[in-house]
């Protein structure tokens, strides 16, 4: 990666297209759509929960303004 962006500093390449070439791929990895439809009704709660946490979070994040 690091190299990568040293020749595109230097002008070496034009863009990061060779990136493709160098790594290649194996396998592409397929969701598992059952998987996936239980994780879509469970984000639902999280994203929730996070929500209803929110002013506790910012109670913490003074407090430590404050103390830390």
């Amino acid at each position: 990666g690091a190299c990568v962006l040293g020749l595109k500093a230097l002008g070496e390449i034009e863009d990061f297209s060779i990136i493709e070439d160098m790594v290649g791929t194996t396998h592409a990895h397929q969701p598992n759509q059952e998987a996936v439809e239980i994780y879509q009704q469970l984000i639902s709660i999280y994203i929730d929960l996070s929500r209803s946490l929110a002013p506790q979070y910012r109670k913490i994040a003074d407090f430590q303004r404050k103390h830390l």
